[in-house]
């Protein structure tokens, strides 16, 4: 490889670092334009130079990952947790989210998954709650089916897992309001959780509901 190569090689290594977090052979073959033969030696020099450390970092993905040694431990460090049953929400292309990259995404229904902006991950007790479309406009249950043990206790906690949900979105895009079309791949008005929105203040738009944040409740 030519000084000019490997210059824009270990460029591309340590953007590849700072903008995902971790680094494997999936994440190369998905965002660079070098070939994991050409940046893995580069990874390699940085390891011996006490930069980065190599090892299995997301649990249940068993290709070679590489992470900086100031991160790594942010890196296993599980997604923060809040006190009760409140949620995280993780926005998609988020460097903690290793989800398209990294691993797999979960088996789903009716989930457009993708790395994309708008899109956001939930989270509640360290489980898949939702998955967020176009800043809410869809939205998927990703909970077990209703037959589960947990599903009473679950459904009990749908009211507040929603309203922290909203609240977090709000904030974090900087939204006037939330427009939501569908729930599951259903049209939201005709969905289960219609009542729910309303509880929470939701207005009725047509087919749609919004949710506005001097309403939220």
């Amino acid at each position: 490889m030519s000084s000019d190569l490997s210059a824009s090689a270990l460029h591309w290594t340590q953007h590849l670092l700072d903008s995902c977090g971790i680094v494997s052979r999936e994440l190369v073959q998905q965002l660079s334009p070098f070939g994991w033969d050409e940046l893995f030696p580069v990874l390699k020099q940085l390891e011996q130079w006490g930069v980065v450390t190599r090892g299995l970092l997301v649990e249940g993905v068993g290709t070679l990952q590489f992470a900086r040694r100031e991160g790594i431990e942010a890196v296993r460090r599980p997604l923060p947790a809040r006190a009760g049953n409140a949620v995280t929400v993780l926005a998609a292309t988020d460097p903690a989210n290793p989800f398209g990259l990294a691993a797999d995404w979960p088996a789903a229904r009716g989930a457009g998954f993708a790395r994309k902006s708008g899109s956001f991950l939930v989270l509640q007790h360290g489980r898949w709650r939702f998955w967020l479309e176009n800043n809410g406009r869809h939205i998927v249950d990703l909970t077990a089916p209703p037959d589960e043990p947990d599903a009473a206790a679950r459904d009990a906690e749908l009211p507040a897992a929603l309203r922290d949900v909203f609240r977090a979105l709000l904030r974090q895009q900087k939204l006037s309001k939330i427009k939501i079309d569908r729930w599951n791949g259903a049209p939201i008005a005709e969905s289960p959780v219609a009542d729910v929105l309303k509880t929470l203040g939701a207005e009725r738009d047509n087919r749609s509901f919004v949710i506005w944040p001097s309403g939220l409740r």
